[in-house]
């Protein structure tokens, strides 16, 4: 048997003599806090157990369906379910059902609609300020959506330029499902809210189709919302208008049962590397259809989705002041969890642009860019209270994620902080992020004479890791990992930040000292692909980045694994026999290489179990359907080469 690779990566890190040559690279609040704990280090799980080879599968008996439930219809299909236009009529009926955010307040007005005169007019009461958890309005249906309806929504949006003239850039607008804003079955226009926009002065529809299935339940309330954090992003004022909803179709809704008789996911790889997956505390704790015997049968390693992401952690994502003390309690379910079970613990993650907090970076009062001291001090004061919290406990850490452009191509010129260094196209430092609040933050006050820089931040987060968590991995976490420039920066940071590490005679406790139990181990000692794989990827740059990374020194981790197909049926997580077929080749090809790399690689992690689950669920991107049967790529990823045998 291959050695556990993932539980002897440090060790293996330590005996490696450093060297740096150049090659080519969502959501609820705990509310709770959990005082300093002095649990005894719990050691990274070990895989013992004698495991057979990888099953051949070359004709699998597909899973039975369980019995359809009978799910109450309404009359006809394609009945309108809900219109409201704000005329007289819409109004008396839905007057007392909606109501206003915590940030905003709403008003029917009778000099404005999309048609008509009427309309419903959203203002921010906060002064500049309005998060996307509280500028919205809440619609409570008079008759819910039932389970196994299929529906379309629509509605429009206006926003007038003449009181948002200092707003740019402002996002679609979502919808969430019964106010539960932490949960992606949820928020059926969750993955494109952020990436359209909505321009000013005109109306401008969202429309969206979705599938009622057990993961959400019956829906009886709306939420209609722009998400987002930013003021800039956020309007001040907007109106909404023309809300329906309609009935497209309605199916038996079939009862999810997990298969307990399937064949083990991390037994099948266990000579290789360790597979996981996401858990959430609610799921831990109330383990709805027995989602944790099902997560211990297949899944080594354990990823909090959302419980264990520093908005969670230091108070939501919209505080402005530094809290007294964090919020730990739902992280502790997830790595209680883990240690109960003898799971890898992967905390997921310390720095990010992305749902954080305000006060780590700007100032409670102006909203401006805190100095580079005082941000580089809230770093450590959070790492130290929440990595150091959990030290021996979590084995490896996503210290910092997402840190480079999408596509990792160079950022713009002048779009920094005045007095930022202006690195050549190619560099890593040019294709950061360096528009998000730890790049400001970190320049404010840099002495760029000295070599201080706003990409700072990067290495800082991972110097306070080791510091406050010197038994974990670290781990530094991209998507998009196999663009060509994206590949490389990651790899010539990586390379570098690593140099730099060996080199810094003030933070690093092994510098200069062989006899130092930590002499040569790296600073960056893992990779993280994350693997938000789509139909149309060419899967042979992935191929590349394994082989650019496995050059590196560092170790590789697949960390985030899913593969959307686009929804060609027209009804949510419903995949064409051709589409389920072609996303198992690629996944299947996707494990064969992960089998060639596997000297490199310890753990391959899904982000999710089912579809219905998945941040992505509209595009079927996981193992599992929606009534938790396993597809086509279960078995291509239990035995990729015999799948690809078939063909």
């Amino acid at each position: 048997m291959k050695r556990c690779k993932i539980l002897m990566a440090v060790a293996i890190l330590l005996a490696i003599a450093f060297a740096a040559t150049a090659c080519d690279r969502n959501n609820a609040p705990q509310d709770t806090q959990v005082e300093g704990s002095t649990a005894t280090p719990t050691p990274a799980p070990t895989l013992t157990a004698e495991v057979a080879p990888i099953v051949s599968l070359p004709t699998p008996t597909p899973t039975p369906s369980p019995t359809p439930t009978p799910t109450p219809t309404p009359e006809e299909v394609g009945e309108v379910q809900l219109s409201i236009t704000f005329d007289d009529a819409s109004w008396e009926a839905y007057e007392s059902r909606i109501t206003a955010g915590a940030q905003v307040s709403g008003e029917r007005v009778a000099d404005f609609g999309r048609t008509d005169n009427y309309s419903y007019r959203i203002t921010n009461t906060t002064g500049d300020y309005a998060s996307g958890a509280g500028n919205f309005i809440t619609i409570n249906l008079p008759q819910p959506l039932l389970l196994g309806g299929t529906y379309n929504l629509s509605f429009y949006v206006y926003i007038p330029e003449d009181r948002n003239h200092d707003k740019e850039n402002i996002p679609g607008a979502g919808i969430v499902f019964n106010s539960t804003f932490g949960s992606p079955a949820n928020q059926p226009t969750n993955a494109n809210d952020l990436t359209r926009r909505t321009p000013m002065d005109e109306w401008t529809q969202t429309t969206t189709t979705f599938t009622i299935d057990h993961t959400s339940g019956q829906i009886n309330s709306i939420v209609f919302r722009f998400r987002v954090n930013d003021p800039a992003e956020v309007p001040t004022v907007w109106y909404i208008d023309d809300i329906t909803i309609t009935l497209l179709e309605m199916e038996e809704m079939i009862e999810p049962v997990w298969d307990m008789t399937l064949p083990s996911l991390r037994e099948a790889w266990a000579d290789y590397f360790i597979i996981g997956s996401i858990m959430e505390p609610s799921l831990i704790n109330n383990n709805p259809r027995n989602v944790r015997e099902m997560f211990l049968l297949h899944y080594g390693a354990v990823t909090a989705e959302n419980a264990m992401k520093t908005d969670a952690i230091s108070g939501g994502g919209n505080t402005r002041n530094r809290p007294a003390s964090l919020h730990l309690n739902g992280a502790e379910t997830v790595v209680r969890f883990a240690e109960e079970n003898d799971l890898f613990m992967v905390g997921h993650t310390l720095a990010w642009h992305s749902q954080t907090a305000p006060w780590f970076t700007n100032h409670p009062e102006t909203g401006e860019p805190l100095t580079r001291t005082e941000a580089k001090e809230n770093m450590r004061w959070f790492i130290e209270n929440y990595a150091g919290h959990f030290e021996g406990r979590v084995h490896a850490w996503d210290v910092t994620n997402e840190v480079f452009t999408g596509g990792g191509g160079a950022n713009l010129v002048g779009q920094g902080p005045e007095g930022s260094t202006v690195y050549p196209v190619g560099s890593w430092q040019r294709a950061l992020r360096n528009y998000v609040p730890w790049y400001h933050a970190f320049a404010n006050g840099a002495d760029i004479e000295a070599g201080e820089s706003a990409s700072d931040y990067v290495y800082y987060a991972f110097v306070f890791a080791r510091r406050y968590a010197p038994s974990a991995l670290l781990i530094y976490n991209d998507f998009n990992e196999w663009f060509n420039h994206k590949r490389n920066a990651m790899a010539n940071m990586t390379i570098e930040l690593n140099e730099r590490w060996h080199n810094d005679s003030v933070n690093n406790p092994a510098y200069g000292d062989p006899s130092h139990p930590d002499y040569g181990r790296l600073l960056i000692e893992v990779i993280g692909m994350q693997g938000h794989i789509s139909a149309g990827a060419n899967l042979q740059d992935i191929y590349r980045a394994l082989e650019l990374f496995s050059q590196t020194g560092a170790r590789i981790h697949i960390t985030e694994l899913d593969l959307t197909f686009p929804n060609t049926t027209g009804r949510p997580m419903v995949m064409t026999p051709e589409e389920e077929r072609r996303q198992a080749d690629m996944y299947a090809q996707l494990f064969v290489w992960f089998r060639e790399f596997s000297d490199y690689i310890d753990r391959i992690t899904f982000w999710g179990r089912e579809d219905s689950s998945s941040w992505r669920s509209a595009q079927s991107p996981l193992l599992f359907d929606r009534f938790f049967r396993p597809k086509d790529a279960f078995w291509a990823v239990l035995d990729p080469e015999g799948w690809l045998a078939q063909d």
